[in-house]
């Protein structure tokens, strides 16, 4: 049954909605700064908490904005 809400989707998987949140944010992330999270080579500013809300669409903001330049 295909969901339409984070709230459907954390219904679905038993899991808290601002988890699923989060875990939709990172998809938005560049591919950049998702490799250098995956080699561990993120800033210690950057955590989790740094996914609270949707980042911008525009790879360059993020950049600048979790302190990541390319």
């Amino acid at each position: 049954m295909p969901c339409s809400t984070l709230r459907e989707i954390a219904q679905a998987e038993k899991l808290d909605e601002r988890y699923i949140a989060r875990i939709l944010y990172g998809s938005l992330l560049a591919p950049d700064i998702i490799e250098k999270v995956l080699q561990g080579r993120q800033p210690v500013t950057f955590t989790v908490k740094s996914l609270k809300r949707a980042p911008p669409l525009d790879w360059d903001e993020q950049r600048r904005l979790y302190g990541m330049p390319r």
